[in-house]
């Protein structure tokens, strides 16, 4: 999708009114075909598309784990989907899965407990993970 289509049609709209043109409009899906490829119920997707849950009439809380899996559905960018949801995305996105390998490689300063964690600590606690796991 080109920034001018988005720009023409999804400008100013919802999360929900964006989920429910993508599936109906864009991609020509029924909400039970939508749901199957998303891997959620035609309810759920329902209620996203509605805004609020019709039980109680209270807005919808979706997770940025199932914006992911409409995102690549859709084939949607997941920041847009994550702004729209209110979710800040780089923050979002970065706290829900924490590699411990790349986390333990990485340049960050690790403290466990009160103690700053030095490259060879980071190694050794490395080493320990992955027997741990093995």
């Amino acid at each position: 999708m080109t920034e001018e289509f988005l720009e023409k049609n999804l400008k100013d709209k919802t999360l929900g009114e964006v989920l429910f043109y993508l599936r109906s409009e864009h991609l020509k899906l029924s909400l039970r075909k939508a749901s199957e490829l998303i891997g959620i119920s035609h309810n759920y997707l329902s209620i996203l598309e509605k805004g609020f849950d019709p039980r109680n009439n209270r807005p919808v809380q979706v997770t940025p784990e199932i914006l992911k899996k409409i995102s690549a559905a859709y084939e949607y960018p997941i920041e847009e989907l994550l702004f729209l949801a209110g979710f800040n995305s780089t923050i979002e996105e970065d706290k829900s899965v924490i590699n411990i390998k790349e986390l333990l490689l990485s340049s960050k300063v690790l403290i466990l407990g009160d103690k700053v964690l030095s490259p060879e600590d980071k190694r050794k606690l490395l080493i320990i993970a992955e027997t741990l796991m093995s």
